[in-house]
């Protein structure tokens, strides 16, 4: 787990306590919970603390807080991790959007330089002799079907196309 999906769990594991605490009206119940926090298997988000011998001190701070005194750090640590949802999804947003648009100038380019080969491959077919027009119309309605085979067709010196 990242950095900030732990402290997402943190705030949801927050939040999920105080409304334990207003559901059942009784402040002892916030105790109970964070102490079957403290029981839980944690193995995962130890592996994260770049010093071994430092203390995880997120779940004693939450014991020794009254619930009234953690709603603005709740709240705060809520609106913070909404901004930085909202701001990776902007990054996010913008990348896929320069991306899009990269492909579609790719296709459009690529389609351009279709027309422009065909457009070639028009006048060069008039130019063989012996070519009725039917052969004609039949060789330039392949390309929508092989476009990749016919700008490699087209790429090639005159000599080489008869060899094709």
């Amino acid at each position: 787990m990242g950095k900030y999906a732990q402290i997402a769990i943190d705030i949801f594991e927050e939040l999920r306590s105080e409304d334990v605490a207003k559901e059942e009206g009784s402040n002892d119940n916030i105790y109970e919970f964070d102490a079957s926090l403290d029981e839980m298997n944690v193995s995962a988000t130890q592996s994260q603390l770049s010093n071994p011998n430092k203390v995880d001190t997120t779940f004693s701070k939450k014991k020794k807080k009254s619930p009234e005194a953690s709603e603005p750090n709740s709240s705060t640590s809520l609106i913070d991790v909404a901004m930085l949802l909202r701001n990776n999804i902007r990054i996010v947003g913008l990348e896929l959007s320069r991306s899009i648009a990269s492909e579609m100038f790719i296709k459009e380019k690529s389609s351009m330089i279709i027309q422009e080969k065909v457009q070639t491959l028009h006048v060069v077919l008039g130019e063989i002799e012996g070519l009725i027009d039917d052969e004609r119309i039949d060789a330039l309605t392949k390309i929508p079907n092989h476009p990749t085979q016919m700008l490699i067709f087209l790429s090639l010196p005159h000599s080489m196309r008869l060899a094709w």
